[in-house]
């Protein structure tokens, strides 16, 4: 409830099944006057999946109390079947650049540019960001000099003391022994 904007990624997997699409969930805090007002749910769907919207509303009311609502936003749409996940990324790069680089609250909350860098991405970007992607992951595992076993977590260590899973996805901490929390790890 402190924060001015947390980020969410929001996933359609449960119990039941594997995940198969990404979204995300962005929680700004609208001010209201001298108050410092509330929170509120903001959703990007790069595909703008009925499920997903039914998803992040479910998630905003576990969040934020039964009256909180999920509001969809303009974004870039995808082309294909499988870029949620960069959409997703893109997207949260965008508002956290906007969020750093405006001088104030109420500066970031009526900026259009990053309202509108949202809408503006392209897929041929997405691609070129999928890559740069892969390529930085690449150079983790290379600089790691382990090879990749199907089935098997790969470990890498980087600069940061941060410990990450081959998939590329995961942050697993600094216990080699734990296991990938992706499912589809290297499947």
């Amino acid at each position: 409830p402190s924060k001015n904007l947390v980020l969410v990624p929001l996933n359609d997997a449960d119990h039941r099944k594997d995940g198969k699409h990404w979204s995300l969930l962005v929680l700004v805090r609208v001010r209201r006057g001298d108050s410092p007002g509330c929170l509120r749910c903001c959703h990007y769907d790069s595909a703008q999946l009925a499920s997903h919207s039914s998803r992040a509303a479910l998630l905003a009311r576990k969040l934020l109390g039964p009256g909180a609502r999920s509001h969809p936003q303009a974004c870039a749409q995808q082309n294909n079947g499988h870029a949620c996940g960069v959409y997703l990324l893109m997207f949260a790069e965008v508002i956290l650049k906007g969020y750093l680089s405006s001088v104030s609250w109420f500066a970031f909350q009526i900026s259009k540019s990053w309202k509108e860098a949202l809408v503006k991405v392209t897929p041929g970007q997405a691609q070129a960001y999928r890559r740069l992607l892969h390529h930085k992951y690449t150079q983790r595992i290379q600089a790691a000099q382990v090879v990749p076993v199907v089935g098997q977590p790969v470990v890498i260590y980087d600069d940061s003391a941060d410990v990450f899973c081959a998939c590329g996805w995961c942050l697993i901490g600094g216990n080699s022994s734990v296991n990938c929390v992706n499912p589809e790890c290297w499947k």
